[in-house]
């Protein structure tokens, strides 16, 4: 979507298989020491590939580790396609892997097999559930529980970050039902500094779950969990939430309307939950407080662009925006333009060029609408609120075509009188003519008159 800036979710396992080969001694470069054991022929098509280490200062040199024999051109690219299809490597990095020498090919499909867990989702799972139940039955966690729940959490990330598709998917179906369970967890963790860390770990499982196509349509398939999310919005962490404002923002961006909509009710549950004056007044009031870093500011402008300016509907895009200038947005942005921070002079920027200026008419309509909306007997949902504008905008249109219309009746009355004008002017024009017609024949009668008489 054009939102001036690409919002995309990055891939994690496939960042790490990219840094494999740009960070590893043994595989890049001409300073490198790999080389074949020995060289290939047609008759020999598979080849050993052996790494020895630089000597040390001491003079000892290290142990040389062979690599199992190297398959077949048309074999390796099979088997390195089917690795970085499960590593769910984005179509631009897979292109610029496909490339890559034969020797980083083979090396690549050896490290798939010892990057992937050795241990099954349910062992994962296992563990989340154990610290659920403690929680539930104890109100006082000990330090040790909680660094156990940490420990166990970034294991769970982790592998879900760097494992192929199929263990994900595992890891979401039932029986295993791992995105619930992650879930439940987050409900259950404790208010509490000492649990600010568990919460965010927790919000990284489930955006490694949410990291590829699969996960992110299970996820929208459970509304619920989307204003769980949103939730989390009070709790007073800045890295919570910017690690919340990209995950909604994905969901926006790659699940159009129906993420937004999603979002939108689940912005709707936290006012009523929290008691928010407005909707969205969190939001901006964050941005507005001086506690608040300057990285945590951009972020949360990121998510109000990409919210704001994400609509196809044009009057939805005008309402979203006229809410967050009632909340005072536009005067924050004029005055954070000051801060020179590059990362939110960016997303002021995007919003800027995407703002859309309306009438004073215009702005009545739109106050209108919020005056209705904020009476309980409207539907303040996405529906709702793009019908009664679009009533508005054509009530205004008509009023627009009536008035066109008088106007095109009077210029017709105008040509009339102008086209009588015309002919009145042109009649006193004839009468001067004639006038001055008979007073030149008189006057040359009387003079031919004097003239005989002279003579």
């Amino acid at each position: 979507m054009s939102l001036r800036k690409t919002l995309s979710i990055s891939r994690g396992s496939g960042k790490k298989l990219s840094e494999a080969f740009t960070t590893d001694p043994t595989m890049g470069d001409s300073s490198s020491n790999t080389s074949s054991e020995s060289s290939s022929s047609s008759s020999t098509p598979k080849r050993s590939l052996t790494i020895s280490r630089a000597t040390g200062k001491d003079g000892s040199s290290s142990t040389i580790k062979t690599l199992p024999p190297m398959p077949e051109p048309e074999e390796l690219d099979k088997m390195f396609l089917e690795v970085i299809t499960k590593m769910n490597i984005q179509e631009q990095d897979r292109k610029n892997m496909l490339a890559f020498p034969a020797e980083k090919k083979w090396q690549l499909v050896l490290d798939s097999d010892v990057r992937t867990s050795l241990e099954p989702p349910g062992h994962y799972l296992d563990l989340i559930e154990h610290h659920i139940k403690k929680r539930k039955k104890n109100k006082k966690i000990s330090p040790k529980e909680i660094a156990s729940t940490e420990k166990d959490l970034r294991g769970t990330e982790i592998s879900l970050r760097t494992n192929p598709l199929s263990w994900i998917n595992q890891f979401i179906d039932p029986p295993n039902n791992g995105f619930e369970k992650l879930m439940d967890f987050l409900l259950v963790i404790h208010e509490g500094p000492e649990f600010d860390k568990e919460r965010h770990l927790c919000l990284m499982c489930i955006k490694a779950v949410m990291n590829n196509k699969y996960g992110l349509n299970y996820v929208l398939k459970q509304p619920k969990s989307i204003k769980q999310l949103v939730d989390c919005l009070s709790f007073d962490q800045e890295k919570t939430h910017i690690l919340l404002f990209n995950i909604l923002n994905a969901v926006c961006v790659v699940a159009g309307p129906e993420g937004h909509k999603l979002i939108l009710e689940a912005l709707d549950a936290y006012k009523v939950n929290h008691n928010e004056p407005k909707r969205f007044q969190t939001l901006v009031s964050r941005m507005a407080d001086e506690k608040y870093n300057y990285d945590y500011k951009a972020s949360c402008l990121s998510f109000i662009n990409v919210f704001v300016h994400s609509p196809d509907n044009i009057y939805f895009r005008s309402y979203l925006q006229y809410e967050f200038t009632l909340l005072g947005l536009d005067g924050l942005i004029d005055t954070l333009l000051h801060a020179n921070f590059e990362d939110l002079n960016v997303q002021i920027n995007g919003y800027l060029a995407n703002f859309i200026h309306i009438e004073d008419s215009g702005q009545r309509t739109l106050k209108e609408t919020q005056s209705d909306l904020d009476d309980d007997k409207y539907d303040n949902s996405q529906e709702k609120i793009i019908a009664r504008l679009q009533k508005q905008m054509q009530e205004k249109e008509q009023v627009a075509a009536n008035t066109i219309s008088e106007l095109q009746k009077l210029l017709s009355n105008l040509q009339s009188v102008k086209f009588l004008f015309l002919l009145l002017l042109l009649f006193f024009f004839s009468c001067f003519l004639l006038s001055l017609y008979d007073f030149l024949f008189v006057f040359l009668f009387s003079f031919y008159s004097c003239s005989n008489g002279l003579q």
